[in-house]
């Protein structure tokens, strides 16, 4: 599943409050966690961490290949953990 533009718009709201590379982190692993990232996938990472401002994180993500349990603690507050799943759940 693809981040759909209802979650680019709640992340643009809140995008201040959430550490952006963590968040870049997260939607890598998402979009891999059935063991494939395919093109498209990575061309709307790519294209969504632009608009966030952190276009220059996504490639050093793709290659690296982080346990989740040591990106989820950066989202400390309720709004970053919601945003957190919206992103997830939409990779």
């Amino acid at each position: 599943m693809l981040l759909r533009a209802t979650h680019l718009a709640a992340a643009l709201a809140v995008w201040s409050l959430v550490p952006l590379v963590p968040l870049v982190q997260l939607a890598v692993s998402a979009a891999s966690a059935d063991g494939e990232m395919s093109d498209d996938e990575v061309t709307v990472i790519r294209a969504r961490a632009g608009e966030l401002g952190a276009a220059a994180l996504v490639d050093a993500e793709l290659r690296a290949r982080r346990p989740l349990d040591t990106i989820t603690p950066a989202f400390s507050t309720t709004e970053q953990r919601q945003l957190a799943y919206a992103v997830a759940y939409a990779v």
